[in-house]
């Protein structure tokens, strides 16, 4: 199983939902994370047939001769990989610095090759990549042939060009060659199979529907009712593409007074900036900084949470939507990309990507209004998770298609 970090730091908390069940349905089961160097903190796996492989501990140095032969190799990639290219500027563009970071991922072909041949038989192995990331090019040129390759397809991963991003640095290289390449793409959303399908015609067949999904700790679901403490909680990191500026704005135009929780990022100056806005437009506001999953959970058990919001301009589906959903707590969150296949009219409030505040603050204001309205979204926010998010379901499925 191939991550970016995980089980290193806490990014990707999410995958800790999966690794129980392919522990279960798997004799050993190896993660390797391609992108931790630092290797500090490492989070527990309870599972004992759960092995960690840290790649980029075990790259060694090659010499001159292999260098040259390998920077060759690497060019001719790279200018195969700009014919097919959907962004054939961007892909001149980011050649030398591609052509740098195949030196490595060579490397790390190089470490995997020897770590399959000490595990185990190449044709008892499943190679699964939770992003369908450069992890991917490293098994491609490691020349291991498993059993089967497989990868998700979450977001910046799966759509490339036509994910919205302002970082100057937000190419991808190798996207046909990783489409190609694996033999099951699963894609976490119907919008994302869309995609695939729509750009890769010969992936046709190969591209399935695999929802993400999360433990159900709400078995005993009752809906509440809408409290007289208003509590409107977002959970995420601060980056951009979230746009958690936006939350004051609507803040600021509702009539009924609430207070705005915010979970996730540390103390920062776009948290302070957050919070000297609150301050200045008499919003009560909490932030809480990181919190672990576990912790999540617990905050959720018990507070009575009024709405939770979403106002990012891209998202593949947030497992922060999933959280909610579980809770049955109606959700408010833009129209893009997966966001739609989680939250609709009859579990919450879905509004435009380039939504207006005061329009959004109009429809939070109309169902604050309506206690049976609340509620009956707060039932149908909890369905959704029923049906469509329950980790598993959603894993043993998967297990069962890879397998």
């Amino acid at each position: 199983m191939f991550t970016k970090k995980y089980p290193f730091g806490k990014q990707e908390a999410y995958i800790h939902y999966e690794i129980e069940y392919l522990a279960k349905a798997f004799n050993e089961v190896y993660i390797i994370p391609v992108e931790e160097f630092e290797f500090g903190t490492k989070r527990e796996i309870k599972s004992q047939n759960v092995f960690i492989f840290p790649i980029n501990q075990n790259v060694e140095r090659v010499g001159l001769i292999s260098k040259l032969i390998d920077t060759i190799k690497n060019n001719w990639l790279l200018l195969n990989c700009t014919i097919v290219s959907r962004e054939k500027l961007n892909s001149i563009k980011s050649h030398f610095l591609y052509a740098r970071r195949l030196i490595h991922i060579r490397a790390q072909g190089i470490a995997l090759k020897k770590f399959i041949k000490n595990v185990n038989s190449q044709q008892d192995i499943i190679c699964y990549h939770y992003w369908m990331h450069n992890s991917i090019v490293v098994e491609y040129l490691s020349g291991i042939k498993p059993k089967k390759t497989v990868t998700r397809a979450h977001a910046l991963d799966l759509y490339h060009k036509d994910w919205p991003s302002s970082n100057k640095n937000g190419f991808l290289q190798f996207e046909k060659l990783k489409v190609n390449y694996c033999d099951r793409i699963f894609s976490i959303s119907q919008h994302g199979i869309n995609h695939l399908n729509k750009y890769f015609k010969n992936s046709l067949g190969k591209v399935f529907l695999s929802r993400l999904g999360i433990f159900d700790q709400n078995p005993v679901f009752q809906p509440k009712e809408l409290s007289s403490e208003l509590i409107m909680v977002t959970c995420s990191s601060l980056v951009e593409r979230k746009r958690l500026f936006l939350m004051p704005q609507i803040l600021k135009h509702l009539k009924h007074k609430v207070k705005w929780i915010h979970i996730g990022g540390n103390a920062s100056p776009e948290s302070n900036h957050l919070i000297a806005e609150c301050r200045q437009n008499n919003i009560q506001f909490e932030f809480k900084g990181q919190m672990t999953s576990a912790e999540i959970i617990d905050f959720y058990k018990i507070t009575n949470i009024a709405l939770f919001c979403n106002l990012s301009y891209a998202e593949g589906i947030p497992v922060s939507l999933m959280e909610a959903a579980m809770f049955g707590i109606p959700m408010l969150a833009t129209d893009t990309f997966g966001n739609p296949e989680i939250v609709n009219h009859q579990n919450g409030i879905l509004i435009p990507v380039d939504f207006k505040p005061e329009e959004a603050a109009a429809a939070i204001d109309a169902l604050f209004e309506n206690n049976e309205l609340w509620k009956e979204k707060s039932l149908q926010s909890r369905e959704v998770y029923k049906l469509f998010y329950n980790a598993d379901l959603n894993f043993s499925e998967f297990i069962q298609q890879i397998k």
